[in-house]
């Protein structure tokens, strides 16, 4: 085996299982892989938790991984990977000094934006004549959406989630958010571009990779409202600068747990506090043990003007199946977002709180809903699903492609008139 050194540990961003079309079991995985970067000292952390501007692109795919070989990894962790003549070999890498730097400062960010948060939104008022758009991003493998909510008074803009750099196919999508902001600054009469609320459902890098330049370019700012989880540890140095980014704008934050019910939101997952591992802080706290980062996404259910949009993150079967708060606002959803870019494992679901049968989330979905799907086909095995566009009797709207299968930059939905366009 090779010598361990800094140029072969790796943070693990990703465990992908290779569903293709079978419900029962993975033939193996791909492993997404962060190179890392060797930083500052440890002793600096206290008093320098400052991080290089540009993010780290340096992913790295391992592909026809078995059961067998990563037994004793996760996701979340830094790894020494060997590609050795007999296959890939990972080994836990936590106590290596650039390991460690990166997890100390991921929980010194952590918990300097916890003190931030604030208890839960107030009431705000959406006009029942208010007009809604969405607007759903050609991001390649990611999720970048927009919400704009128009009255007679104001303009506002909400976003969830924001890819713009598609690591499985090293391609930047920078552009086409450029291009979306532009046609919502023409349509809408409106000077300089400003996210109201910014809502992230998870802390994998293709929801949130494109951030960063929001923040640097001041369209999130200090007067923003960040919905995230900021109790779930993901100490990548790509979300650590994103964290010190915010850090740096003492915006409001609010943790969305099951307990944000308002008249215009509800959050249906996750049930409590969810955690990636249950530290010394967390003892004595009611909370969720989370190890798949997918499942900790948050499930943010929108009640806009007289309709109603979903967005599930990546959650996957396991999670699904503990959602209770689904029927019968998912069956009467105008759009539903369809979870995990289309793979099966977002799509399967076999427990129904109300004992209806159902063994996906087509079932759940109601006939008239509009599904939509973010992301590129291919990125992995599974994606998307023939099941998943089969169950939804292909009546899919894509963000990568019109309805005659041309790339596009963007899909526009009026929320009134239910009118798709792709730009």
């Amino acid at each position: 085996m090779n010598k361990r050194n800094n140029s072969n540990i790796y943070f693990l961003e990703n465990i992908i299982p290779h569903y293709a079309e079978s419900p029962i079991e993975s033939s193996g995985y791909s492993i997404v892989l962060l190179e890392a970067s060797a930083g500052a000292n440890i002793d600096d952390i206290p008093d320098r938790y400052d991080l290089n501007d540009k993010d780290n692109h340096e992913y790295r795919y391992v592909e026809k991984v078995s059961n067998q070989q990563i037994a004793n990894i996760h996701e979340g962790q830094y790894v020494f990977y060997y590609d050795r003549y007999d296959g890939p070999v990972f080994e836990n890498a936590n106590s290596d000094n650039i390991a460690k730097r990166n997890i100390i400062l991921n929980n010194l960010l952590r918990g300097l934006l916890i003190k931030k948060q604030r208890p839960k939104d107030q009431e705000i008022k959406i006009a029942p004549d208010s007009r809604i758009y969405s607007y759903h991003i050609n991001v390649g493998h990611g999720n970048c959406s927009i919400i704009v909510i128009q009255d007679s008074n104001e303009v506002k803009l909400w976003m969830v989630d924001c890819s713009d750099f598609d690591y499985k196919n090293k391609e930047d999508h920078q552009s086409q958010i450029n291009a979306c902001f532009s046609h919502i600054k023409d349509r809408f009469h409106i000077d300089k571009i400003f996210i109201e609320k910014f809502f992230l459902t998870h802390a994998h890098y293709d929801h949130y990779s494109g951030v960063s330049r929001l923040l640097d370019g001041g369209i999130l700012n200090g007067n923003t409202e960040f919905l995230m989880n900021l109790h779930y540890s993901m100490p990548s140095e790509n979300y650590n600068r994103l964290l010190r980014k915010i850090h740096a704008l003492s915006p409001s934050i609010i943790e969305p747990t099951f307990s944000l019910n308002q008249n215009w939101i509800e959050v249906w997952h996750p049930h409590t506090r969810t955690i990636r591992s249950k530290t010394v802080a967390y003892v004595n706290q009611n909370v969720t043990v989370e190890p798949k980062i997918n499942n900790s996404s948050v499930i943010y259910f929108f009640k806009l003007g007289q309709k109603t949009m979903l967005f599930p993150g990546d959650i996957e079967t396991e999670r699904w199946n503990t959602v209770n708060s689904c029927y019968p606002c998912l069956r009467n959803t105008d759009y539903y977002i369809i979870s995990h870019h289309g793979s099966l494992n977002g799509h399967l679901r076999n427990q129904c709180p109300h004992s209806r049968y159902i063994s996906n989330l087509s079932d759940c979905v109601g006939s008239f809903a509009t599904p939509i799907l973010m992301g590129k086909d291919g990125s992995y095995s599974g994606i998307y699903s023939r099941k998943v566009i089969q169950d939804f009797n292909c009546n899919i709207a894509y963000s990568e492609k019109d309805m005659n299968g041309n790339t596009c930059q963007f899909l526009e939905i009026d929320w009134q008139t239910n009118q798709k366009q792709w730009l």
